[in-house]
């Protein structure tokens, strides 16, 4: 009974038109869980995407990147946070499968205490999810 948008490395134009040919244009798809695409690049994601998605939920597994690459983006949780669909009144989790300081490393830090607390967001690791 649940649903969950696993995006692997889409190109986020491509879901979003798979997602408007399921549902139709100007209806959003409810979904428990979606899984970034691409170590949640910035470059995989857009208001388009976001736009036709209702989620409170993400995943994102990366360790941080390599070599010259750096995953997450924080524009990328900036865009989510930020949706056309986001209700403040609902917290949005990010659940990546790393150790964040490991991953923080990498990328600087993701979000500071007071950003998750004014996006009512948290950033938590954990290996398995229950929906």
């Amino acid at each position: 009974g649940k649903r969950a948008l696993l995006l692997g490395d889409a190109d986020s134009d491509i879901v979003a038109d798979g997602i408007e040919q399921l549902v139709g244009k100007g209806n959003v798809l409810d979904v428990d869980l979606v899984k970034l695409s691409h170590h949640g690049s910035k470059h995989n994601i857009s208001n388009r995407l976001l736009s036709l998605i209702r989620c409170n939920q993400y995943v994102i597994t990366t360790c941080g990147g390599a070599v010259n690459w750096c995953h997450p983006d924080r524009k990328t949780l900036a865009l989510i946070l930020r949706s056309p669909n986001s209700d403040k009144s609902v917290p949005v989790h990010f659940y990546f499968n790393y150790p964040l300081k490991a991953i923080e490393e990498r990328t600087g830090t993701l979000l500071s205490d007071e950003e998750k607390k004014n996006e009512n967001c948290t950033l938590i690791e954990q290996n398995i999810i229950t929906l």
